[in-house]
């Protein structure tokens, strides 16, 4: 096995300094930690990537369905009433919410397959969406859960798909460099009087990693 090194030339360093200026997303520092040679090619020489159909739905494609899905049932709640009244959010609302959420999932996958239902309905495509039922299923429940424990609980949705990017001041070789980072967050609610910041797709966050 023989590893593949990219030469830092001057011309690779002024690239990795406009992309830097220009912004990075935690799907791009994902890439860079996975395949730095991928995140070489697509990013910094722009390669870019093949679009395709996937004959088998990856991951990536099923959690970006079930965030599409998410998106559309929470939309209506997101911000205030006329009047300035936030909108609340009640068990009634997340028992329709389970009520639909199948529906809109079925038609995000026909969508993805362009009108082929065949082409997620059977083999390993219909375990991947019978998996992406289960795990909206089970947050919406989860959210469900959280409401009927205590009747004054109080759940507002302040943003959905919330972009936001801040800067980072590091060392490279002596020199200091200014990173931009940019990225959506998938929703900020308050739950009881607390902010909380919610990503789909993200796995277990322990406190340790929370400032």
């Amino acid at each position: 096995f023989q590893s593949k090194r990219i030469e830092k030339t001057p011309e690779i360093l002024k690239r990795l300094d406009i992309l830097f200026q220009q912004g990075i997303s935690p799907s791009m520092i994902k890439k860079y930690f996975t395949c730095p040679l991928d995140f070489y090619y697509q990013y910094v020489l722009k390669f870019g990537e093949e679009e395709k159909v996937e004959e088998e739905v990856e991951s990536n494609t099923f959690g970006t369905l079930i965030h599409s899905v998410l998106e559309g049932l929470y939309q209506p709640f997101q911000g205030t009433h006329p009047g300035g009244v936030p909108t609340l959010v009640t068990v009634a609302d997340i028992d329709k919410m389970l009520q639909t959420f199948e529906k809109k999932l079925f038609d995000e996958f026909k969508n993805y397959f362009n009108g082929d239902e065949q082409g997620f309905l059977t083999g390993k495509n219909f375990l991947s969406y019978s998996m992406s039922i289960e795990m909206c299923r089970q947050f919406l429940q989860s959210e469900k859960e959280i409401l009927t424990k205590n009747p004054d609980t109080s759940l507002y949705i302040k943003a959905l798909e919330k972009r936001v990017e801040g800067e980072l001041e590091v060392e490279v070789f002596g020199q200091k460099k200014t990173i931009k980072l940019k990225g959506y967050i998938d929703r900020v609610d308050e739950l009881n009087g607390n902010i909380r910041i919610l990503d789909y797709k993200t796995g277990k966050v322990y406190q340790k990693d929370v400032a």
